[in-house]
């Protein structure tokens, strides 16, 4: 069973890591995510941004840092979970993820906005401003 995520979920090969309130828990699902671990975290939390990317991707390893700095940036405000496309092929070919790094967010369980491709600090910030003020 999942639990709360806090921070956010880092993947590695099959397998993904949740990073819960300082504490870190082993999935115990071989082939990573599922659509119903996903849809407990976004309905769960009113602001949930995911962030597929995979290990071999250049703008990927350029957006994450940004990703990440929004995130400490804003603290609590939403829940960011990171998902590794080649080990979630299942959410990968779900959402119709063509193009990586791709950002979804989710506002109490719905998906409010996409991002595809590259973004700037300012611009993710801006945007996840405006859904934690609504």
């Amino acid at each position: 069973m999942l639990k709360t995520f806090k921070i956010f979920a880092i993947l590695f090969g099959l397998a993904f890591i949740p990073v819960v309130q300082g504490q870190t828990l082993q999935n115990q699902n071989p082939t990573g995510m599922t659509m119903d671990d996903l849809h407990q975290i976004t309905t769960a939390h009113k602001l949930v941004l995911v962030e597929f990317f995979a290990t071999w991707c250049g703008p990927c390893k350029i957006v994450a840092p940004i990703v990440d700095d929004v995130k400490k940036q804003m603290g609590d405000s939403f829940v960011l979970i990171k998902i590794d496309i080649d080990a979630n092929p299942i959410l990968k070919n779900a959402y119709r993820i063509d193009e990586i790094p791709y950002l979804m967010l989710f506002k109490n369980g719905n998906i409010e906005w996409n991002g595809i491709g590259m973004t700037t600090k300012e611009m993710l910030f801006e945007e996840m401003m405006k859904e934690v003020k609504e």
